[in-house]
């Protein structure tokens, strides 16, 4: 299953299980799976610590970090059972669960994207070209995120974001060019 250049910022549920599928080890199929579920940044991901997960209540503790640099701020971020099994079988007993780094990260997520066959991905509104990365599995939670609760969660998104601005949040609730075209085929059906 190829995937073609899309005509949007974000992964669609089935690319981003076949980007997951394609992924060489258990350990870069987690780093993908936790990215994609749950909207994460790639330096929050790297903090995760066994301590952190709790099956209990589906949640991983995340220790806010943004542009390098660590806050003291902290925000609980829902996760489904597979995933957090799928974590804690990582490094058993090893308190840091990713012990790489970003540019790592960005290597898994490049070689992925090749050997699925994907170009590049296209903001229909800027009208820029670029390569998918980490940051675009964040796009497509949050997207994916108002397309099935709608533009009335945007603040249960925020949080889940970590974002201490609603207005930075706001920006997901632009519509894609697909979506847009969508949209205009609806006027005339």
């Amino acid at each position: 299953m190829p995937l073609k250049d899309l005509h949007r910022f974000y992964f669609t549920m089935p690319e981003i299980d076949y980007l997951i599928s394609l992924a060489k080890c258990p350990r870069d199929k987690a780093i993908l799976r936790v990215l994609s579920r749950t909207g994460i940044r790639v330096g929050e991901l790297l903090g995760i610590e066994g301590k952190d997960l709790d099956h209990f209540h589906g949640t991983i503790l995340i220790h806010a970090e943004k542009g390098g640099d660590y806050k003291a701020k902290r925000r609980l971020v829902p996760a489904d059972l597979e995933t957090l099994i799928q974590l804690r079988s990582l490094r058993p007993g090893i308190p840091e669960l990713f012990d790489i780094t970003r540019q790592r990260v960005d290597q898994i997520i490049k070689a992925v994207c090749q050997d699925a066959g994907l170009g590049r991905l296209l903001d229909f509104y800027s009208g820029s070209m670029t390569k998918p990365h980490a940051h675009t599995f964040r796009h497509s939670f949050a997207m994916h995120w108002i397309k099935v609760h709608g533009q009335d969660a945007i603040l249960e998104l925020s949080k889940v974001l970590g974002h201490s601005d609603i207005k930075t949040t706001m920006a997901y609730l632009r519509y894609s060019g697909q979506e847009l075209h969508q949209a205009y085929d609806k006027l005339w059906q």
